[in-house]
């Protein structure tokens, strides 16, 4: 495979065919690329005991709006729904690939999310009561390297956080 990035300090994880949702596999991905690994894990826990919601961009047709401080005020947008079943999967992913980074040499405190895309799988077909029915089926790749920059003990806001994985990002471009 061809990568847009140098992979000396990358630990990567690829998953295929993840029986979640594409599309929200896809907002969940927008919403914690480019953060520190252990503040995106926290936000998905968060998703899944309904404090926070998943803002919906791309695919938000019929999405309701959510109350004030259930979507980050980063995001200045409306639209969020809370996908259990795409959040349980892609936070299961986020720890393979911390134990990736892990056996590396990397500091697990240090390490920040600089690529994660969600693409469709193959859709292959299955028996419900006795008729056939599409599965969903998506593929997950999620790349995290370490930013020597970053103290995990101060406090940043979103934006900085972000700004901090774009740079990183950037650095690792050929």
């Amino acid at each position: 495979m061809r990568y847009s990035v140098s992979l000396e300090n990358v630990a990567k994880l690829y998953a295929h065919n993840l029986p979640i949702s594409t599309k929200h596999a896809v907002e969940i991905a927008k919403m914690i690329r480019y953060l520190p690994l252990q503040l995106a894990k926290e936000m998905l826990q968060k998703v899944l005991d309904k404090e926070l919601a998943v803002p919906f961009f791309r695919y938000n047709r019929d999405i309701p709006h959510r109350k004030k401080g259930q979507i980050h005020p980063y995001f200045k947008i409306k639209h969020g729904r809370f996908p259990e079943n795409a959040t349980k999967w892609i936070l299961k992913e986020l720890n393979s690939v911390e134990k990736n980074a892990i056996n590396l040499g990397m500091d697990p405190n240090k390490l920040f999310i600089v690529h994660i895309a969600a693409h469709k799988g193959v859709r292959g077909y299955t028996s419900v009561y006795g008729r056939r029915a599409r599965r969903k089926a998506t593929h997950l790749e999620i790349m995290v390297a370490e930013n020597k920059d970053y103290d995990p003990s101060k406090k940043y806001p979103l934006k900085e956080l972000k700004r901090m994985g774009h740079k990183l990002f950037l650095s690792l471009k050929k």
